[in-house]
């Protein structure tokens, strides 16, 4: 189809050399010109090359960060879920120490009973009973008091158990305050590495995307390479001849616009921000309703219909003295080549095209450019003041 497309544009605008001598006489300086825009496709595609290098090494970095990011984030949670295992673990033990020392609370208070019962029996016996008594009260005596000893100690050692208990529970629900906070710095931890690795992984995808955009660039860099160097082979076949400079036949600000709308991108060297690049453009594009009467701007005869690389439908309309006007984008044509017409005579009609680019957005765009001997003018010189 980039084939077929060359060979029709460089018949086309051979035709119209033929077809118009004047024409045909600027043929050298239109050769210089296609010569100067193939050096300046040509650096920009260098340019771009250089810069899809670029977006590679970042992209390759990036990935790197991701990966560590990743493995920080993954370090980061295996630690928070210990903590949490250890915080588990903590306040299952501080409910035991809990439960211990309330039954050491309950097993105290019950044998203090014991022990005040015991000693207010032993007081009684000790002052009711006769120290004459034989050997055998005696013995009865030795024995509850050692009994009553017996109880008190171990009413001693249930109160150390208990206040031991109390202090292992102390130091653990301390120990549950530090992994909550450590839980907490974990969490906070965590969701800052989340957050990073999103952030890299948006700003990939962004380095992805201007990545993608530059091969386009470049894709379409080199199909203008070889077009442009196509039709320089083909102009170069052609006899050469010589002649005076002709001016365009036309006045400045004369022309009448070629289709109703609003001029969305303008003409010459333009900045391209989110590529970080420039960009020479040959024409203007003009917004306008979908369907809209797409109408020569002067007289003139058609010599060329058809497609034409990213410009899609293309009519081609020869003004005399070298001058020719260009309409592109369009849904589809009015005319045939060869066919004669006036100032405002239909050529074709706008409709959305995926030619126009990212400025369209399904919106209809036409395309138009004005050439006086095989340079491209600025449409806005000569179009009529708005």
């Amino acid at each position: 189809m980039m084939k077929y497309e060359i060979r029709a544009v460089a018949a086309a605008v051979i035709s119209a050399f033929i077809f118009q001598p004047s024409a045909l006489l600027a043929a050298d300086k239109f050769k210089t010109e296609k010569k100067k825009e193939l050096q300046r496709v040509v650096e920009e595609l260098n340019h771009k090359r250089s810069e899809i290098e670029k977006y590679r090494k970042e992209e390759r970095s990036l990935q790197r960060d991701l990966v560590k990011i990743e493995d920080k984030r993954d370090r980061s949670k295996d630690r928070l879920r210990q903590i949490r295992r250890d915080l588990g673990g903590a306040q299952g033990r501080i409910g035991e120490l809990r439960q211990k020392v309330d039954a050491l609370q309950t097993a105290f208070g019950g044998w203090k009973e014991v022990l005040a019962d015991g000693l207010q029996s032993f007081d009684r016996m000790d002052r009711l009973d006769s120290p004459y008594y034989g050997s055998d009260a005696l013995w009865d005596q030795a024995l509850v008091r050692a009994s009553l000893l017996g109880q008190a100690r171990y009413l001693e050692s249930l109160q150390g158990m208990r206040a031991s208990t109390e202090r292992a529970e102390q130091d653990m629900r301390r120990r549950e305050s530090r992994l909550k906070s450590s839980s907490a710095k974990e969490s906070e931890e965590s969701k800052r590495q989340d957050q990073a690795l999103q952030e890299k992984r948006s700003n990939l995808q962004s380095t992805q995307a201007l990545r993608d955009q530059a091969l386009g660039r470049v894709r379409e860099l080199e199909e203008s390479a070889q077009a442009l160097n196509s039709l320089l082979a083909s102009l170069e076949k052609r006899p050469r001849r010589g002649g005076p400079k002709v001016s365009p036949p036309v006045a400045r600000h004369s022309l009448a616009w070629p289709v109703d709308g609003r001029l969305v991108v303008g003409f010459g060297r333009q900045e391209i921000k989110e590529l970080n690049t420039w960009v020479i453009r040959q024409g203007i594009q003009i917004e306008s309703p979908s369907g809209a009467a797409v109408r020569a701007v002067a007289a003139g005869r058609v010599v060329y219909v058809g497609p034409f690389r990213r410009y899609g439908r293309i009519v081609i309309v020869d003004h005399g003295s070298g001058f020719f006007s260009i309409y592109g984008y369009l849904d589809s044509t009015a005319r045939s080549k060869g066919e004669d017409v006036d100032v405002r005579d239909l050529v074709g009609f706008a409709g959305p095209t995926e030619e126009a680019g990212p400025q369209a957005s399904g919106r209809a765009v036409t395309y138009f450019e004005v050439r006086q001997n095989g340079t491209a003018l600025d449409p806005l010189a000569w179009l009529e003041k708005r």
